[in-house]
């Protein structure tokens, strides 16, 4: 696996650091890290990441992940210019399967303008991102809980076998989640024949869809021995499927979010980028958002 670290020192971005030591990498894995620095932004900001702090940051990374994993080949560099631009540079010649960042809490209009970088990776990024955000629950929980989002299309199928590919911590706990969305319209001008045709819909629906789950639950317990993995059927919160997807995360306590991604404009809502984006931002718990390599006809067909 091919791991890219973009970090900036933030307590968020050491923690991306401290993910990748604590967790499993194959023994063929490379990781290389980057801190960038910005010489517009340096000048605007007097407190953002200079040059030399950038040096001295990525120094560290990689002697961390270095120390960690002996066995992989870590490299690290510093580079200037547009964070966003830069990143997606480096994207494009290191090929990364997974991106890393870490997600930059809001709490001024400063912070706004700094934390579009995120958001404008995860918006153009070619491979997977993981936003992540120290775990709220590390000192009350020790197995590592995942919230798998899933509407049963071939994009979320195959991120889904691509979670199956991967090495996980030890007791990771998963759960898959449908949140069962209300797409039913009659055009009846009659509210009660209205109201019984879309709840006799929505029963079929969430019927068929604990069934799909159930599929995909039985799935990954075959692929992910000595993994407690379960299922969720959630109907759609007066919020929308973003408010949904957030407030089960709290719920179950869960340390990472992981949603899949065809970047695709159209009627399929509850993957546009545009909930992706929102749950990334807003998540109280780091959030991965899976792009798997697809057959383009196979994508324009559906």
């Amino acid at each position: 696996m091919k791991v890219l670290l973009a970090t900036d020192g933030s307590p968020n971005a050491d923690m991306c650091v401290t993910t990748i030591c604590e967790g499993p990498l194959d023994k063929d894995s490379i990781v290389h890290s980057i801190a960038i620095h910005d010489p517009i932004q340096s000048r605007l900001f007097p407190k953002r990441l200079d040059e030399e702090r950038a040096e001295n940051i990525v120094t560290l990374a990689v002697k961390r992940i270095s120390d960690a994993h002996p066995e992989c080949v870590v490299t690290g560099a510093t580079l200037k210019g547009h964070p966003v631009t830069r990143i997606l540079q480096v994207m494009e010649s290191f090929e990364p399967d997974v991106l890393l960042m870490g997600a930059h809490a809001r709490t001024s209009w400063r912070d706004d303008v700094l934390g579009k970088t995120s958001n404008e990776v995860l918006r153009r990024s070619s491979c997977s991102v993981v936003l992540v955000r120290a775990d709220p629950n590390e000192k009350t929980k020790k197995a590592p809980r995942h919230l798998l989002c899933f509407d049963d299309t071939l994009v979320t199928l195959e991120a889904f076998s691509e979670l199956e590919r991967r090495i996980w911590p030890p007791e990771s706990e998963f759960v898959v989640l449908h949140v069962l969305i209300d797409l039913f319209e009659t055009g009846s001008n009659n509210p009660e024949i209205d109201a019984e045709f879309a709840q006799r819909r929505m029963v079929e629906r969430k019927v068929l869809m604990e069934k799909s789950v159930e599929d995909q639950v039985t799935s990954l317990t075959r692929s992910l021995p000595g993994h407690k993995i379960t299922g969720l059927v959630v109907p759609e919160s007066f919020g929308g499927p973003v408010d949904t997807i957030l407030n089960t995360a709290e719920e179950i306590e869960a340390d990472l979010i992981v949603m899949g991604s065809h970047q695709r404009k159209g009627i399929d809502r509850f993957w546009l980028g545009s909930v992706s984006e929102a749950v990334a931002e807003h998540a109280h718990c780091s959030v991965e958002i899976i792009r798997p390599m697809l057959n383009t006809e196979v994508e324009e067909e559906k």
